[in-house]
């Protein structure tokens, strides 16, 4: 079984899923915003499981992002929405807006460990303006991030693109072999906007930039549902 990053519905609450963490409307970014979080399994854990997991996420305006894990799931009160059993902050990881989840550094009883299926993740900025995010991670499986390497905008590697008043096609660069079938890929900008804005098996999209920006920022985020996510970002300064 593999191992799934499902969504969760909290009111008042923002968590990471395309309708909600990444804008269930235009593609323009107005605001400071979590995008979308990522989990993989990580190769620095002694144990022969996947029992370590480096977590990191893609943000809009972002100052930090610190982490909270939770064994139950989060749940809405007075006060917010609050870990319902043992909640525990999680450490920085190596590179930045991640964290490190190892279960063999805790001290777990056996019946616990083998009753524990599923964490639940929190995300926050650390100024406290912006939305919090959560996931649930199923510890089974395998974790399956879509292999997205690169984009292109009009058939021209990101890095020679400037950008100018016009339509300009943006497509998804995946690893060869790699099938995105199945895939969702949601486009933002900070100028401009995106038609459509997600797309669907790795289809391109269109960016309409209106007036010539001083700055643009893009960011191409796509997922296999209950699966994985990846993510590529393009900025520009003129």
């Amino acid at each position: 079984m593999r191992t799934s990053v499902k969504q969760l519905a909290v009111a008042a609450f923002c968590l990471a899923n395309a309708a909600c963490m990444e804008g269930a409307g235009p593609s323009l970014l107005t605001s400071p915003k979590i995008l979308a979080m990522r989990v993989q399994t990580s190769s620095t854990s002694t144990s022969s499981t996947s029992s370590a997991y480096l977590i990191d996420a893609v943000g809009h305006e972002i100052e930090e992002i610190t982490y909270k894990i939770c064994v139950s799931p989060w749940l809405p009160d007075e006060q917010g929405v609050n870990c319902s059993s043992l909640e525990f902050p999680l450490p920085p990881g190596p590179v930045p807006d991640s964290t490190f989840i190892d279960l063999d550094a805790y001290s777990i009883p056996d019946d616990y460990r083998a009753r524990l299926e599923t964490l639940y993740i929190r995300a926050d900025d650390t100024s406290g303006n912006v939305v919090p995010a959560i996931f649930e991670l199923e510890l089974n499986g395998r974790i399956d991030n879509p292999e997205l390497e690169s984009i292109s905008i009009n058939d021209e590697p990101a890095e020679n693109w400037s950008p100018a008043v016009g339509e300009h096609t943006v497509s998804l660069n995946f690893r060869d072999g790699y099938d995105p079938t199945g895939t969702i890929t949601s486009f933002f900008t900070t100028e401009g906007s995106f038609s459509p804005w997600r797309s669907f098996d790795g289809l391109p999209s269109t960016l309409t930039i209106e007036t010539e920006p001083a700055s643009l920022k893009i960011y191409v985020i796509t997922r296999r549902p209950g699966e994985g996510v990846s993510w590529v970002t393009k900025e520009v300064q003129q």
